[in-house]
């Protein structure tokens, strides 16, 4: 009598994290995401393609067809069912084709200027945000769309890719921006010299009025630490209860 081996293949965690919507939302998983905040390659593999090659590539990934094959014996001795094997085979290789389709058309788009395209790079500061990177730059990057990251001539290394519809990351240069200190610093430094020459003393919560409007997302307390390190001695003493005579 012969061994009857279930399939061992199960689904895998899915790559979409943070998403939109409900059980009800009847959008595919893959759809539920914000572009706007910017979608790691992966991402944006599947969500700027088209609706049947984005399911299928979906599915296979998520039935694990990009991972190891079934071993030959299984851990009872048992080979594995020779159909175990086959669809193995066939379904993996059609997630390669269809995952290279997709690639090459989000690579395409990103070369062309259709979408943009977002990351960090290595430059020992701290603060750096995130660097635009250039359409025809492409052209020399390898990716890494499990990572979402690139690497490129000259060790050039760049991580936390995230791609945006064009133009999206070309933010409105009066709308709020993500904080970041080094920026904020000279911001500070530049709000220094125009209270300056304007003869203005600010106070503290007129600094976090103007940091909100031209900064962004900053803290009170991250305006108070710029006061405290960059004004000028008569601003920090600006306000204070003279003692009595």
């Amino acid at each position: 009598m012969g061994h009857s081996r279930g399939s061992k293949r199960a689904n895998r965690p899915s790559k979409f994290g943070g998403l939109l919507g409900g059980q009800d939302d009847p959008r595919p998983v893959w759809k539920r995401v914000d572009p706007k905040k910017g979608l790691t390659l992966h991402q944006a593999m599947l969500f700027y393609a088209q609706r049947d090659m984005a399911d299928l590539a979906y599915t296979l990934e998520l039935a694990g067809y990009d991972g190891d094959p079934p071993a030959p014996i299984d851990e009872e001795g048992w080979p594995a069912p020779e159909e175990e094997l086959a669809d193995f085979r066939i379904n993996s290789r059609r997630l390669r084709d269809t995952r290279g389709d997709l690639q090459r058309h989000l690579l395409e788009d990103l070369q062309s200027g259709k979408l943009r395209a977002s990351g960090f790079t290595v430059t020992g500061n701290i603060d750096a945000g995130a660097l635009s990177i250039a359409p025809e730059l492409w052209r020399t990057l390898q990716a890494d769309f499990a990572k979402s990251e690139a690497t490129g001539p000259g060790g050039l290394v760049i991580f936390g890719i995230r791609v945006f519809q064009s133009g999206a990351e070309q933010e409105d240069p009066t709308a709020p921006r993500a904080f970041s200190r080094a920026r904020a610093k000279q911001w500070y430094k530049d709000w220094i010299t125009r209270c300056e020459q304007s003869g203005d003393t600010p106070s503290r919560d007129k600094d976090w009025e103007a940091a909100k409007k031209e900064v962004g997302e900053i803290t009170r307390e991250e305006v108070r630490a710029l006061r405290r390190e960059l004004a000028p001695p008569h601003w920090t003493s600006f306000g204070r209860r003279k003692k009595a005579l």
